[in-house]
């Protein structure tokens, strides 16, 4: 989100550039972020899940908590959302396995105006959530369909009707399930970079 004037320019040099509707350039996290009202968001046209699984990366703040929300999601393959108040506004992380987004992994419910670092990742036996380095695991072992939709990202889902409330940040897309290590390392050095 670092160019002003194409702010679904994908940084990563390979091209997979989003499509960005109501929605602007602010202070994130890191340099410049995606500030969205819950009516718009990025819409991407990428495949995620591979052989290999996939690592859904990013840094939210939430303006309010009191929606059912979208943060990023793929028709019939994954789901990352905060739930709606009845069912404690919580962060959770769903994967289309044998056809079913249930069981879910269910983090904590965040405080408007902190930043969360979210990582979810799914490797064909566990989805894991982390949220801040705290870690949010079940089983859920099987394969998924192979996704024609786009990747929607802060946008409006059908489960998740309200788009982001918020800001977002740091948005990185994997087609392999990251090792915690790995996480680590990112954490440290967005951290450092922040300070610094």
């Amino acid at each position: 989100f670092e160019n002003a004037q194409n702010l679904g320019e994908d940084s990563s040099g390979r091209g997979h550039h989003g499509t960005v509707s109501q929605a602007t350039g602010g202070p994130g996290y890191e340099g410049q972020g995606l500030v969205l009202d819950g009516r718009g968001g990025l819409e991407v046209p990428l495949t995620v899940n591979s052989p290999r699984g996939f690592t859904l990366d990013c840094w939210v703040q939430f303006e309010a908590v009191a929606d059912n929300m979208n943060l990023i999601s793929q028709e019939d393959t994954f789901l990352l959302r905060l739930d709606p108040p009845a069912e404690d506004s919580t962060l959770s992380f769903f994967v289309n396995v044998g056809g079913s987004l249930e069981p879910r992994v269910r983090g904590l419910t965040p405080v408007p105006g902190r930043w969360y670092h979210v990582v979810a990742t799914w490797d064909g036996s566990y989805a894991s959530l982390r949220l801040n380095g705290q870690l949010f695991q079940r089983i859920r072992p099987g394969s998924l369909p192979s996704p024609e939709a786009p990747v929607l990202i802060g946008k409006p889902f059908r489960w998740g009707p309200v788009g982001l409330k918020g800001i977002l940040d740091e948005v990185k897309l994997y087609p392999r399930a990251l090792r915690e290590g790995e996480v680590t390392l990112q954490e440290y050095g967005l951290a450092r970079k922040a300070r610094g």
